[in-house]
């Protein structure tokens, strides 16, 4: 057996590319389940577990999953259809902690959100390096893009050039990184949490110019006894300091500014019922959801969804083994005359039969190795692949 052993080892390494092409078949074949499971195993813990640690949220009526996506996972399309105005009357009641968010644009593919300092107490958001945001210009990154992006304390990020409701599109914000979150798993992760301030200014609601004083003289039509009169290549401030922070105003009334969600902490279940009554009576305008029932329903598609892809990936590999069991076959065929001469030199039928079963076996056990190396690898990555495929639209 030793001897079979032996020929088999050197026929694969002699002709090494067959021997790789079948022993990669056997390992897509048999990762595509493996990985799929993984990766749908971790969606739902990562996205039911998200949505548990948020009891409701509060938005503008319509979707229940897009503002489910946008409030917890900040992907999908933003919609800013709320004002100050909902989370001034929503905070007043006092049933529970109301914290605001804003998505308006991204910087290197990452979310801008804005938020309250607060927001990172009620989800045990970690500063591992640095401190939190507190002033307008002023952001914390999200570990994983603080690593993709090289973001220290100190560091700025630009924003991109188009958001949500940009229009016209608004100059590009610089924001100083003031501290970055530790790995939490989830999507603050993939986040650069701003103030609200901060987020309303990358949306183009608020703007600051250069000092007149000392401006480009390509800048100004005339100076007239302190004042100066500018021409339209005036630029806007997109850097915020401390020097100019007191520079920049913002357009229109407080109470009129925009907000995409409210995440609402209800004192307890009380509260939580008289809110979602209250908003039921004031109308068709807002909603009041569950995120959990709403990511509960979105699973329940997904798992019917992957049903399907299992049904078809059944169907691939019957098929993937049908052909690969046709290559062996032909393979036999041209290796006919190999065996003839095996014979006349004294080998019998079993001992060629138990040749090419050993090869075999070898090639569809370094498939399995080779397998498990990719499910093993998924494993340790799977939560920054999640984030990728969950940022990847964004």
């Amino acid at each position: 057996m030793t001897g079979l052993v032996r020929l088999a080892a050197l026929y694969l390494w002699r002709h090494a590319g067959w021997s790789a092409l079948i022993m990669a078949v056997l390992a897509v074949l048999a990762a595509i389940p493996m990985v799929g499971a993984r990766l749908a195993g971790l969606a739902t813990e990562e996205m039911t577990a998200r949505a548990a640690t948020t009891p409701l949220i509060y938005g503008p009526a319509g979707g229940a999953l897009e503002l489910t996506l946008d409030a917890l996972f900040f992907t999908g399309a933003p919609d800013p259809g709320l004002t100050m105005a909902d989370y001034e009357d929503l905070a007043s009641q006092e049933l529970g902690t109301v914290i605001p968010v804003l998505r308006t644009h991204a910087a290197h593919d990452a979310p801008i959100v804005g938020v309250d300092v607060e927001y990172l107490e009620m989800r045990e958001l970690v500063i591992a390096e640095g401190r939190p945001m507190v002033l307008m210009g002023e952001a914390v990154a999200g570990a994983a893009v603080a690593r993709r992006l090289g973001l220290t304390p100190g560091a700025e990020v630009q924003s991109d050039a188009r958001g949500a409701f940009d229009i016209a599109g608004s100059a590009p914000v610089r924001l100083q990184i003031t501290g970055v979150l530790a790995p939490t798993g989830m999507a603050d992760d993939e986040a650069i949490l701003t103030t609200l301030r901060s987020a309303w200014l990358v949306a183009g609601l608020a703007h600051g110019h250069e000092d007149l004083a000392e401006a480009d003289e390509a800048v100004v039509l005339s100076r007239d006894d302190g004042v100066v009169v500018a021409n339209a290549r005036l630029q806007e401030a997109i850097r915020v300091t401390d020097v100019n922070r007191g520079d920049f105003h913002f357009h229109g009334a407080p109470e009129d500014r925009p907000l995409g969600a409210l995440l609402v902490f209800p004192h307890d279940a009380r509260a939580a019922a008289l809110l979602r009554g209250r908003v039921e009576d004031a109308g068709d305008a807002r909603q009041l959801i569950r995120p959990t029932e709403v990511v509960r329903m979105l699973l329940d598609d997904v798992f019917r969804v992957r049903a399907l892809f299992e049904l078809a990936t059944g169907v691939l590999g019957t098929a993937g083994i049908a052909a690969l069991a046709g290559m062996v076959a032909l393979t036999l065929r041209f290796r006919r005359p190999e065996f003839e001469l095996a014979r006349r030199i004294g080998a019998d039928r079993g001992a060629v039969v138990a040749l090419v079963g050993l090869e075999l076996a070898i090639l569809l056990a370094a498939g399995l190795v080779l397998a498990a190396g990719l499910t093993a690898t998924v494993d340790v990555f799977g939560r920054d692949l999640y984030l990728w495929l969950l940022f990847g639209a964004t």
